[in-house]
């Protein structure tokens, strides 16, 4: 027979698996596992939906009073509370149904979420931006706790040849000398891989290139020529394929700023963002509110799979989650090795190999 660890028990015990698969340790295990993983996708998709509500309405995510005999525990628990009662599925997964060390709704949780949300933003603006020309525009302003505060935004023109205009992000600076901003306009581009070698203006609350704003107002003299509409009907017609030079010489006209309406835009999102009452508001909660709270167009095209992984990479998390693999009934039938059956209310995959359950152990 030999010892313990010997190969002739290790065969045994797997032979008594096989023949008991349904209660062996490794499927047991396993199927746990599953549930478990299923219980945190589900529990973390509800609280990532509390984020998304309460950031694109701006509104505080605590409470002064979030203990379990409070009347108000804050617009995050609440809404979350709200949430459960309504969906038997989250209300399964949820508080005592939860383990109590991933509960997923502390103040540490919901700041990753929000962090997770801003940065996938902040992504897609990146990438939409690419290899292209662009330029800055600055501003400086205090918030409610008297902190001095560098606003930035990008403008560009996007692949369709309309003008675009990001808010990037909000930096807080000791002072505003000149050395300052530098460093702290460095520091973003280091961050968030821009190139200084596309950068093409700068615009500092209202003192801009004085002559782009003179090149500009020549283009728009002409009532029969708007560049903006010129430079998008040139791409929608591909004749900036045939035309680069010209393309590009619009291009950097438009690019160059002339005004900052949208940094002021962005002084005016921060005072509904950190309020009197909001005051110790961080600096890192504050940006990645702003972000979310002003570049609402493109955080809605943002799926959930996209924050919950950027979410899960963050740092070590209790439980794994899996990308998810959205798979079509189209993939399933380009598959030459399976194969699709329907009965009256079901619709089942299966393998190509001819086979039936009386002869399933020979395969």
């Amino acid at each position: 027979m030999g010892t313990v660890n010997s190969c002739h028990n290790g065969a045994r015990i797997q032979f008594e698996a096989f023949q008991d698969q349904r209660h062996s340790v490794g499927n047991i295990l396993r199927v746990h596992s599953r549930d478990m993983e299923i219980d945190y996708r589900t529990r973390l998709t509800a609280m990532l939906d509390m984020t998304r509500f309460l950031l694109k309405q701006e509104l505080p995510f605590r409470g002064h009073d979030e203990s379990t005999s409070s009347s108000n525990r804050g617009n995050f628990l609440e809404l979350l509370e709200w949430y459960s009662q309504r969906n038997e599925e989250v209300s399964k997964v949820i508080k005592q149904n939860a383990p109590a060390n991933n509960q997923l709704t502390s103040p540490k949780i919901q700041k990753d979420l929000t962090r997770a949300c801003a940065s996938e933003i902040t992504l897609a603006i990146i990438n939409d931006i690419g290899d292209k020309f662009f330029s800055l525009m600055v501003d400086e302003a205090k918030d409610s706790s008297v902190k001095e505060h560098m606003r930035v935004v990008l403008r560009y023109v996007n692949k369709k040849g309309c003008v675009i205009e990001r808010f990037l992000a909000v930096v807080h600076v000791p002072d505003t000398s000149s050395h300052s901003l530098k460093m702290a306009i460095d520091a973003l581009f280091v961050q968030h891989g821009l190139s200084l070698s596309r950068l093409r203006g700068q615009g500092y609350d209202g003192a801009s290139n004085m002559r782009v704003i003179e090149v500009l107002g020549n283009v728009y003299d002409d009532a029969s020529y708007s560049a903006n509409k010129s430079v998008a009907k040139l791409v929608e017609t591909e004749k900036h394929l045939v035309f680069p030079l010209v393309y590009r010489m619009i291009e950097l006209a438009l690019v160059l700023p002339v005004a900052t309406a949208s940094v002021e835009r962005v002084f005016s999102a921060m005072k509904t963002v950190k309020t009197d009452l909001r005051n110790r508001m961080g600096d890192e909660w504050m940006n990645d509110s702003l972000v979310v709270y002003i570049e609402k167009d493109i955080f809605s095209t943002i799926e959930n799979e996209q924050i919950l992984q950027h979410f899960q990479q963050m740092q070590s998390r209790r439980i794994q989650l899996p990308p998810l693999v959205l798979t079509t009934v189209a993939d399933f039938c380009a598959n030459p090795e399976m194969k699709l059956t329907y009965g009256r209310k079901v619709m089942e995959n299966r393998s190509s190999i001819k086979w039936d359950k009386g002869k399933a152990l020979e395969f």
